[in-house]
C-alpha cells in the first residue's frame, strides 16, 4: 500500500488488519488499467466488517489516527457495517464505497471514521435503511 497510512505496517499487523477480512469475503478492491493493453493494477481498496453494538460503542470511540484493531471473532458479530479500511484514488474509492453500498451493505448502517484538516475525528453514517447521512460523535 502507497497510503501514508499504512506505508510501514509490519507484516505482522497485516495478519490482523487484512487477513481475517480476507477469509470473510470482507474486502473489496478497484482494479485500473492506464491503457487497454496494460495489466489491471489496484487502485483502490476497502475492508469492512459487521459487528455487535458493544463492538460498535468500542469503533466509534477509536481517535481516527488509530487503526481499527479487530479480533478475528469480531468481524461478523453483528449487523453494524463498519468500513475499517478505505485507502485509494479518489473517483476509484467513490465507486468501491457506492459499490458496497449498493450491494453486500445494502440496507445496513454503515459507518467509517473520518477526519478533518485538523484531525479531528468523527464516526460517520453512510448510510442506513433510509439513505441518511451525517456525522454521530466526535473528538
Amino acid at each position: 500500500m502507497r497510503s501514508p497510512r499504512y506505508k510501514h505496517v509490519s507484516l505482522a499487523d497485516l495478519e490482523w488488519l487484512v487477513l481475517p477480512a480476507i477469509r470473510r469475503g470482507q474486502v473489496i478492491i478497484a482494479r485500473s488499467r492506464r491503457k487497454p493493453t496494460d495489466a489491471p493494477v489496484p487502485v483502490a481498496v476497502a475492508i469492512w466488517a459487521v459487528v455487535s453494538p458493544e463492538v460498535d460503542q468500542r469503533l466509534s470511540a477509536t481517535p481516527v489516527d488509530t487503526p481499527l484493531r479487530l479480533e478475528p471473532q469480531v468481524w461478523r458479530s453483528g449487523d453494524i457495517a463498519w468500513i475499517v479500511v478505505a485507502e485509494g484514488a479518489g473517483p476509484a474509492l467513490a465507486a468501491v464505497v457506492k459499490a458496497l453500498r449498493e450491494g453486500v451493505l445494502k440496507g445496513r448502517v454503515v459507518k467509517a471514521r473520518m477526519a478533518d484538516s485538523n484531525r479531528h475525528s468523527s464516526t460517520v453514517i453512510l448510510s442506513d435503511n433510509q439513505g441518511a447521512h451525517g456525522r454521530v460523535s466526535g473528538s
